[in-house]
């Protein structure tokens, strides 16, 4: 029985191990789909653009945007994405760990908050993406695309008829290597004193 135990133990470890750093992604709200490339209004120094969502879920985890990196000084840039309440210049409930766009880059750019965020689902919250460094142009996708809970935003003022190209969600983590070799082991010892029971039982 020992023997049994410990063989399948070791054939679950490489499983558990592997399961590190996965997830399962989960979008709530979105406009368009990773097919599309709608249009590209540019993010300049002094001019915020930003989009309202009404989120499902009481969390977000993450915003992804399409991305065009056409800085003329061939430099990376730098962004980050504010999420706000209230209004697109309201106040700020958290920002993204900021990510490196490298020049002449064109596709969809995860950015992840540190944390997920609470919010109350069925209420419009805004994100605001911001260039920390690397400036000239970058080129955000933007585009009718027929979103019903929100819409663009160019320094505070609804453009009607567009949206960012956008998707928001959260990120479930599949449960940890430690998780599971912990739960196995309970097994093992469940096994162990289910059998030393049933032993003591027969010599009584």
């Amino acid at each position: 029985m020992k023997q049994i135990l410990l063989c399948t133990l070791l054939t679950f470890l490489p499983a558990c191990f592997e399961a590190r750093g996965q997830g399962t992604v989960i979008y709530d709200q979105q406009a368009g789909d990773d097919a599309g490339w709608g249009g590209a209004p540019s993010l300049q120094p002094g001019q915020s653009i930003a989009q309202s969502f009404t989120p499902n879920l009481p969390s977000v985890g993450f915003i992804r945007l399409h991305i065009f990196n056409s800085n003329i000084n061939g430099l990376d840039s730098t962004l980050s994405v504010i999420l706000r309440a209230d209004s697109s210049s309201g106040m700020m409930l958290s920002s993204t760990d900021p990510v490196v766009v490298p020049n002449r880059f064109l596709g969809a750019v995860d950015f992840v908050f540190a944390s997920p965020v609470a919010v109350i689902p069925g209420t419009t919250y805004y994100f605001q993406p911001v260039i920390q460094s690397g400036q000239d142009t970058v080129r955000l996708d933007a585009y009718a695309y027929g979103y019903p809970g929100g819409g663009m935003y160019l320094n505070d003022s609804p453009v009607s008829g567009t949206d960012l190209w956008f998707r928001e969600g959260i990120t479930v983590p599949e449960p940890s290597a430690l998780a599971l070799i912990g739960l196995g082991m309970g097994l093992i010892a469940l096994c162990f004193r289910s059998k030393a029971f049933t032993h003591t039982r027969q010599m009584n």
